[in-house]
């Protein structure tokens, strides 16, 4: 994850201050992040996502058509088709394809290692 996060180049084009902290962010045209939302380089995050107040990054991947909310995000992997939401922070993570993860209080998780279509609910 840091090697290719690593080597993204400029990308003026993305987003306004508000959300982009500095220049090693790809975010695909298609995904939505809200203004409360704060991105910080490096990241990656695909097409059809929604980013709705929380923090993503440093070094974080996120996949196509996920939904990332109220969370905070860092140095892991949200594979394609993730749905995150509640009070939630990740750091040294990696949750699988189709995961579903709703957390009502504060949690947060260190090195969690998430196989696919996993579904997490407290």
């Amino acid at each position: 994850n840091n090697l290719i996060l690593n080597t993204l180049g400029d990308s003026d084009q993305l987003l306004n201050d508000k959300k982009i902290s500095t220049s090693k962010i790809v975010i695909d045209s298609e995904t939505i992040v809200d203004q409360d939302s704060i991105i910080e380089e490096p990241v990656i995050i695909g097409k059809n996502c929604k980013i709705i107040n929380s923090k993503i990054g440093p070094n974080v991947s996120i996949g196509d058509n996920s939904i990332i909310q109220n969370s905070i995000l860092k140095n892991s992997v949200i594979m394609n088709n993730c749905h995150i939401e509640g009070n939630i922070s990740f750091d040294d993570s990696i949750i699988g394809s189709n995961s579903i993860i709703k957390i009502s209080s504060s949690v947060k998780f260190t090195e969690l290692l998430l196989g696919d279509s996993s579904k997490i609910k407290i």
